[in-house]
């Protein structure tokens, strides 16, 4: 009986087992395959999510303004008719950022010029100081304003028909205003423009001129020459001139200095009495201190 129990039984217990395990084998595998994809998927999700790298992007690096100069200027152009007019003195410039600098000046000038009337000769000669503080816009090619106070000593004298003179002095003080325009066209050339009122003497005074580079083109040497033409229109209520001339310049590039010679034609007309034509002449000189 024993062994009908083991013939018949045995044989049903193992077939269960076999349909146990072949209904849990997917089970198992199935949660081994789920783990197998998530681990395998798993870097693909942290690498979508992972931020982008942040890039830090240096400052510019700070201009330093050009260094602050000094400029020591002077010059004096006359006429065969007893008309001149000089001025000396320095000339500072402070950079306070690329292409803007601040200006300042102070000249001593000398003023003088002589006319005919129906009943005598005039004659004036007004020496003075001036200032003047402004703004430069530009580097290498600029424009300036300036504007400040000035000071006249003025001396006229009347000489009559009938020779007497008579002498008039005052003190005047007024103010002078001006601009000025540097501008390179090439490296070789340069225009200038200049402009300037003073109320002492009511006088105003313009010069457009332009340069040409005609020696050491490459900077090499020490020595440096331009040859150039000038126009100059000046006056007040007594005289206006208008002259066209040329000019040579030649500049010491060591240094720093610049001398320049300059003669043309020159008309003069008054209010009452001829006009008068002829020769003038000018001599300049220019030194930038380091």
């Amino acid at each position: 009986m024993i062994s009908n129990f083991r013939t018949y039984v045995g044989p049903a217990i193992a077939g269960s087992l076999a349909v146990l395990a072949t209904l849990l084998w997917p089970s198992v595998a199935g949660a081994q395959q789920s783990d197998t994809t998530l681990l395998s998927s798993a870097p693909i999700a942290l690498a979508d999510q992972r931020p982008l790298p942040v890039v830090i992007t240096a400052p510019p690096p700070a201009v330093t303004p050009a260094p602050a100069f000094w400029e020591l200027i002077s010059g004096y152009e006359g006429d065969t008719d007893g008309s001149g007019y000089g001025f000396f003195g320095p000339s500072y410039v402070r950079p306070i950022r690329p292409g803007l600098s601040w200006t300042a000046r102070a000249f001593g000038n000398y003023l003088s010029y002589q006319f005919s009337e129906l009943d005598g000769a005039t004659r004036v000669r007004s020496p003075g100081l001036s200032s003047a503080i402004g703004l430069q816009f530009g580097d290498k090619s600029f424009f300036r304003v300036l504007a400040g106070p000035e000071l006249k000593w003025r001396r006229t004298n009347v000489t009559g028909a009938n020779g007497v003179i008579a002498t008039r002095s005052d003190t005047r003080l007024g103010a002078n205003v001006g601009g000025e325009m540097y501008a390179n066209p090439t490296s070789h050339n340069n225009v200038q423009g200049i402009v300037n009122y003073n109320t002492s003497d009511r006088y105003s005074w313009g010069r457009l001129g332009f340069k040409e580079q005609i020696t050491n083109h490459a900077w090499a040497g020490p020595n440096t020459a331009f040859l150039g033409v000038e126009g100059i229109v000046q006056g007040n209520h007594d005289i206006r001139s208008r002259q066209f001339g040329g000019f040579f310049e030649i500049t010491h590039v060591p240094a720093n200095v610049s001398v320049v010679f300059k003669a043309g034609y020159k008309r003069s007309t008054f209010n009452v009495g001829p006009a008068k034509t002829g020769p003038y002449f000018s001599v300049g000189f220019y030194h930038r201190l380091k």
